[in-house]
């Protein structure tokens, strides 16, 4: 082992032979392999429902932390890997998050308004549910989804730091999430993916995974595509991400969706990001035109990790509908005797309860913004 004194040098590897298959479509393939060589800053976002993003900038400003604005967030901040932001008292106090710059941008092409019923299709570890949360201020209804309650817990963990109130963690298959849970204003389907776009230290790239790998995410991306879409209501919007740079995982299957669906692509709004269009053609593929306004961040341009984003505006206009029924193994509680106690223990106003209700799940007492169906 080296003496603490030591640093491990980093392992050097050929960028220009891992991702040589993208050097056609990429202007500047030489500072696109230069940037991977480079580390990428740390983002940080105020949590907007306890503090606004300027009096988070002054008070971390006045603990001397090296912080900058984020030109194309207006509550985000890059910050140097090495200060650790997760230490500090202002993410034990929920007051911000931890999330790669480039996963704010799914959130942002969301567009989502308080009141909107929002699902997101493969939420956990939950740093984008945590941002729709924000957007949403509160209140509405996201409907967090995940195929693995082991994932759900760091959802669940960030969902008591962070104060969210209107969100509720299902365990489902994404690509068969059932019709009684009804329709949804904005769907989110941040998909699983070869992570080549944010893993290339690791010296991840999509040609070096086994074909039936390959295949497999593409079926299952395919999959909650279809399923987001189906579940999204008429006029809704759907956001497709992964941070992968393969065109197999992005535009291909997003045209594939477009040719079965009747949905059209919208262009994104990210002024200050700096970005480049989806690929109308890759190698011997040929791909939907509209795609031109889906978004790629190459990390020579962005600054930031490799994303690829998508909005699909879904034909039609109608309201959500509501889930049928309630979620099993929940029952109402008065909210006076959910709060009588804790008013007459710590002295709080029952105003500060007013847009909560209450339901009871075993032995504990939850809380939903009056707006969650």
């Amino acid at each position: 082992m080296p003496a603490d004194s030591e640093a491990i040098p980093p392992i050097e590897r050929n960028y220009a032979e891992i991702f040589r298959r993208y050097r056609d479509v990429i202007a500047d393939f030489e500072a696109f392999t230069d940037a991977l060589r480079c580390e990428q800053p740390t983002c940080i976002s105020a949590n907007t429902l306890r503090v606004a993003a300027d009096e988070l900038d002054g008070l971390l400003r006045e603990d001397g932390r090296e912080v900058e604005r984020i030109g194309w967030h207006s509550a985000a901040w890059r910050v140097s890997t090495a200060s650790r932001p997760g230490t500090w008292w202002q993410f034990r106090a929920g007051l911000l998050h931890v999330q790669e710059e480039a996963s704010l941008l799914p959130v942002v092409a969301l567009a989502v308004d308080p009141g909107h019923r929002v699902l997101d299709l493969c939420a956990a570890p939950g740093g984008k549910t945590a941002l729709i949360a924000m957007r949403l201020g509160n209140r509405g209804t996201i409907l967090a989804n995940d195929r693995s309650s082991q994932r759900l817990v760091a959802l669940r963990d960030v969902n008591k730091r962070l104060g969210m109130l209107n969100m509720t963690a299902t365990v489902h298959d994404g690509g068969e999430i059932p019709r009684a849970a009804g329709t949804f204003d904005r769907v989110l389907v941040d998909a699983p993916c070869s992570s080549e776009g944010t893993r290339w230290h690791d010296g991840v790239s999509y040609t070096s995974s086994e074909r039936r790998f390959r295949e497999h995410l593409a079926r299952t991306q395919a999959r909650l595509l279809d399923c987001a879409i189906e579940r999204c209501r008429p006029g809704g919007r759907v956001v497709y991400s992964t941070c992968s740079f393969a065109p197999e995982e992005n535009e291909a299957i997003v045209d594939e969706a477009l040719r079965r669906h009747a949905v059209r692509v919208v262009p994104i709004e990210a002024n200050g990001l700096a970005t480049s269009p989806g690929l109308s053609s890759f190698e011997e593929s040929r791909f939907s035109e509209s795609l031109v306004d889906a978004v790629r961040l190459w990390p020579h341009v962005s600054g930031t990790g490799g994303f690829f984003a998508v909005a699909l505006q879904k034909d039609g206009d109608s309201h959500a509908e509501p889930p049928e029924g309630k979620f099993a193994g929940w029952s109402p509680v008065s909210e006076d005797d959910a709060t009588r106690w804790i008013c007459e223990r710590f002295g709080f106003n029952a105003s500060v309860f007013a847009r909560l209700k209450y339901f009871r799940k075993g032995g504990r007492v939850h809380a939903h913004d009056v707006d969650h169906v």
